[in-house]
């Protein structure tokens, strides 16, 4: 089973991109109860705590208690070792101590969620439930081949037996299983997977068959890199919910108990009314995915029904017992300003005709006639905080991960980055998995290529344009005759290459082409302007086309056509702000 990236170039693939975490004012937030007993736990965090202090994340565990996190997560590991053994103390194990003579022996000094923890409780205690309040993820697990992994999953009521959680998986199915013994400390090898069942939040070891992305019989994957962030003006986003079982199941989506809770509804198609309707997400009946079916969620954000930031949390579960929960995140906008990434396209449906010969130019000057089939081209722009439009020829999706203090305390959050230059790439990471490996989103407009000039900046990765986003944008292109996108410029032929016969003084045998594009905005789509799709007027735009292109010709050739834009990611800086 592979999880693939739900990205797309068209309708509403725009808010499938990645949108930036930032410091908010409140947080989509849940509580994750550990029970805890005398003796050993292995214990799986499944949220990233509001606090990355293991002090601050651990308080209320009894004096003499200690917290141990297994470092090797990465790194194969071929043999078990129990944590009532002196080699625990070998590098690959960090820890805390709560309190006694080993307090100042402490080595952990940050929480991460999707841990495993060892928790060690004195014999003197009672048994005791450990709260830890914090953000959940939607980041997928990450298997090492070939090893045993130290790992955990999460489930409602009545979890599944091991056994059956695995069976989709044949990099599992079979496969070795160590589960600890509090009492003694010890990590016993699983004698019944099959009558045996898992528990929410507990870690255990199991060997891993080659490589795998198996994220349980249920996988749930959002638009965003990390759950569902509307930002300020994404108005649709999805869910995409795979049953990666045998056998067909039953799936349900709820928004669990929120001060700050996110209004939604989801989209679905009518067969009655032959169009599409909303309905609120609290009446989302169940539902049925077949084996190995994929269900794709359409979420609608009512940005009417509340004011300033909102957060809160969807669980998705099956009735297997498996679950998945889904940070969401939006802002109340106005929709009078429009920063940020927006991607899209152009289509071409009119050109100038030619002329009759020995008429003049070559094309006629004035309107634009229809022609038989659309050119469609990709189309990025971008305009930043101060009102900057700029057309980009590739955007680069990255991540900047989360910064903490020497103590420990998160400094910065993890958040989104806009890139337009290559050289900038190895400063950040990736916001998805290929073969195994972190990589960022590229989105290119290879139709739109130009010399640098007084009007690029980034390191002529972008073209300053006039105008706004939702007014009239202007963007004028120059090719210059040595450029290599210029159409007459071809630099082995002797009749093209711009240079004289002696092949090395400078010739101008290629024209300079000029572009002049014009964005004009348009309050209602062309297509059906009395019922807009959703987002119109706040996560998609569109209008009218117009080039004109000169240097082609004795005249100026002229082309109309529509294009549509879909706010990407609300990201008002190119580059992390390196120019």
């Amino acid at each position: 089973m592979k999880t693939k990236g739900l990205i797309r170039w068209g309708g509403i693939f725009a808010v499938l991109l990645l949108l930036p975490l930032r410091l908010w004012a409140v947080e989509p937030i849940v509580t994750q109860s550990i029970a805890l007993t005398p003796g050993w736990n292995a214990v799986f965090l499944e949220v990233q705590p509001l606090s990355n202090v293991p002090s601050e994340v651990f308080q209320g565990l009894p004096e003499g208690a200690s917290i141990w996190d297994w470092t090797g997560k990465h790194e194969p590991m071929q043999f078990i070792q129990d944590p009532s053994e002196p080699e625990i103390t070998y590098p690959k194990w960090q820890a805390i101590f709560n309190g006694g003579d080993l307090a100042e022996l402490t080595t952990l000094h940050g929480i991460q969620v999707h841990s495993p923890f060892l928790i060690d409780i004195p014999a003197s205690s009672p048994p005791l439930t450990l709260n830890i309040t914090g953000r959940p993820t939607l980041r997928h697990k990450e298997w090492i081949p070939d090893s045993f992994n130290l790992t955990g999953f999460s489930f409602v009521s009545a979890p599944p037996s091991f056994a059956d959680f695995f069976a989709p998986s044949l990099a599992h199915q079979g496969q070795t299983i160590y589960r600890m013994n509090s009492r003694n400390g010890i990590w016993e090898i699983l004698d019944n997977p099959a009558s045996t069942p898992m528990r929410s939040g507990e870690a255990f070891w199991v060997y891993c068959q080659s490589g795998s992305d198996y994220q349980g019989p249920l996988t749930v994957a959002a638009s965003g890199v990390d759950g569902l962030d509307f930002g300020t003006g994404i108005s649709l986003l999805e869910l995409k919910i795979e049953n990666n079982s045998s056998v067909a199941r039953s799936v349900n989506v709820a928004a669990l108990a929120s001060a700050t809770a996110v209004p939604l509804a989801y989209r679905e198609y009518d067969e009655v009314e032959g169009g599409m309707r909303s309905e609120p997400l609290s009446a989302l009946p169940p539902l049925s995915l077949a084996a190995g079916a994929t269900k794709t969620l359409v979420l609608s954000l009512q940005r009417a029904d509340f004011s300033g930031e909102a957060a809160s949390v969807l669980e998705v579960w099956d009735d297997l017992g498996s679950s998945v929960r889904v940070p969401v995140r939006a802002i109340s906008n106005p929709t009078t300003s429009y920063p940020g990434l927006w991607l899209g396209s152009a289509s071409l449906n009119k050109v100038s005709l030619f002329a009759e010969a020995g008429l003049g130019p070559e094309f006629l000057p004035g309107e634009a006639k229809p022609t038989p089939t659309e050119l469609n081209l990709n189309l990025i722009l971008h305009q930043d905080g101060s009102g900057q439009v700029r057309l980009l020829k590739q955007a680069i999706v990255m991540r900047q991960e989360a910064t903490y203090n020497a103590d420990g305390s998160l400094a910065t959050n993890e958040r989104q980055v806009v890139l337009t230059r290559d050289d900038l790439i190895p400063r950040y990471s990736g916001v998805s998995q290929r073969d195994g490996t972190d990589v960022g989103k590229r989105l290119s407009a290879v139709a739109f290529d130009y010399t640098p000039s007084s009007e690029t900046s980034h390191a002529d990765t972008a073209l300053n344009c006039t105008g706004t986003i939702s007014g009239v944008v202007e963007c004028r292109i120059v090719l210059d005759r040595n450029h290599p996108s210029n159409p007459f410029y071809h630099r082995f032929h002797p009749d093209h290459d711009s240079l004289a016969s002696d092949y090395a003084t400078a010739n101008d045998e290629a024209p300079e082409i000029r572009r002049t594009i014009t964005l004009s905005f348009e309050s209602v789509p062309q297509e059906n302007p009395t019922s807009p799709p959703p987002g119109w007027g706040v996560s998609m735009l569109g209008g009218t086309y117009v080039e004109e292109v000169t240097g082609l010709s004795r005249g100026a050739i002229r082309t109309e056509g529509s294009f549509r834009l879909n706010l990407a990611t609300d990201i008002e800086t190119l580059n992390d702000g390196v120019q």
